[in-house]
């Protein structure tokens, strides 16, 4: 009996001797910034942790064999990493990068023109941001690119009020703001009725939509000389070229699915859609108990890149959206309010480059 007991103890006491240690560093792909609060978890054995404010992680007492870590954070891709531990390790080192939901890996080709084709003109001021940094701005609320432009130096959100997406810059009304979505000039792109003093607004845009945005204030190119004031340039991103890929964000308001692909066999083309449909009617009638009995939106776009061949692309891009808006005292209505109104957005592009 004392001689399987004195086995048994031993046979555990050579197992903790011979537990091996994973340890690492979790870092962005943008920037390479370290990562916190990221799960890092060890499937086969439950054991996890989360990773400290430099990145760093370190999960101890595995007996060796063969193991996958798997690597999750809010906003960032899944990432599952193999490996195996023998008897005799001590430690193993990963250094793991994490790309953004949004992250598309491009690869760029310059060609410069004759020394009869001069550059475009550039800007005497210009704010960029990237989809990243868009989403990192936005409220917890919406995910709304016009909302984190309001975050910029020398921005403020119109007429002080934060209900509203539009913006001024340096005191220049919106109105005088043109808005440029892949080179065109467009109407003001809203959820919500724009005309009336009372309500809010949206934009029909989001973050895991946009490549890129541009803020120039003043003295841009004359490309952006279809409006007068501040000249705001969008970019639509493409589809990753890789296998479908599925995406869902749940917000406070509005709920968004994304998907995202190769179009064709041969990868020679991408396809990006986009769905997002709120649910503020159903916060206002049951928890805030507002004048409104339903106030909804829902939006969507889609965007197709092929190429035809290694020097002419066609893309297609089209996005719209719907608001809804019905109040429920309808008496007594002063000139700010309203009984019922709507609103749409539609915005549809084809184009050939070669």
């Amino acid at each position: 009996m004392y001689a399987r007991l004195g086995c048994v103890l031993f046979l555990l006491l050579s197992g903790l001797l011979h537990a091996s240690e994973i340890r690492g560093k979790v870092v962005s792909v943008v920037g390479g910034e370290p990562l916190a609060r990221v799960q890092v978890t060890v499937l086969e054995t439950g054991a996890q942790t989360i990773t400290a404010s430099d990145g760093s992680f370190a999960i101890q007492n595995l007996v060796p064999g063969r193991y996958t870590l798997r690597l999750n954070a809010v906003g960032y891709r899944l990432v599952t990493v193999p490996f195996s531990l023998t008897a005799v390790e001590e430690a193993k080192e990963f250094d793991v990068t994490l790309a953004p939901d949004n992250f598309r890996r491009t690869e760029k080709v310059e060609v410069n023109g004759d020394i009869f084709q001069g550059p475009g003109s550039p800007a005497v001021i210009e704010t960029n941001l990237t989809s990243t940094e868009i989403r990192e701005t936005s409220t917890v609320l919406a995910d709304d690119p016009f909302r984190a432009i309001q975050t910029l130096p020398g921005v403020s959100a119109s007429g002080n009020n934060d209900f509203y997406a539009q913006f001024s810059v340096m005191g220049e009304p919106f109105e005088n703001t043109g808005t440029y979505l892949d080179g065109i000039l467009v109407p003001q792109p809203f959820h919500g009725l724009t005309n009336i003093s009372e309500g809010a607004t949206l934009s029909i845009l989001t973050s895991e939509t946009l490549e890129d945005l541009k803020l120039l204030p003043v003295a841009y190119p004359e490309k952006f000389g279809d409006a007068v004031g501040v000249a705001l340039d969008l970019h639509s991103r493409d589809g990753s070229r890789t296998a479908p890929i599925f995406r869902a964000s749940i917000g406070l308001a509005d709920t968004e699915l994304l998907g995202e692909g190769k179009l064709g066999h041969s990868g020679r083309g991408s396809w990006l859609a986009s769905g997002r449909k709120s649910y503020l009617g159903y916060l206002l009638r049951n928890r805030l108990n507002e004048n409104y009995t339903d106030v909804s939106f829902y939006d969507g776009g889609l965007k197709l890149t092929y190429d035809v061949r290694p020097n002419q692309t066609v893309t297609f891009y089209g996005v719209g959206g719907h608001t809804f808006a019905d109040l429920v005292h309808a008496f007594n209505l002063d000139p700010n309010f309203f009984k019922h109104g709507t609103n749409d957005f539609i915005m549809a592009r084809a184009g050939w480059r070669w």
